[in-house]
């Protein structure tokens, strides 16, 4: 069974700007952007996990938004490396 971690912050921004539009003109355009920054504390035995090559899903269980993915091996080794440091 792979690794579950979940995420614990995630933000949300509204955005305003000026903009030239098609027509030339410049407006006042606000647009909502959504950046989501993942941040999991690792217990002793996760770092372990991770270091000896365990899977590892990503998800989300809201019940709107049901979502999980696993993380590719080439990001795994990467975090692997950085979970040596």
């Amino acid at each position: 069974m792979p690794l579950q971690l979940s995420p614990i912050v995630a933000g949300v921004w509204r955005l305003r700007e000026w903009k030239l539009d098609s027509a030339g003109l410049v407006r006042w355009i606000e647009q909502t952007s959504a950046v989501h920054f993942v941040r999991v504390e690792f217990s002793t035995a996760q770092r372990q996990e991770i270091r000896a090559g365990a899977a590892v899903t990503l998800g989300c269980d809201h019940r709107n938004y049901p979502s999980h993915v696993r993380i590719a091996p080439e990001t795994l080794a990467s975090l692997a490396g950085d979970l040596r440091a």
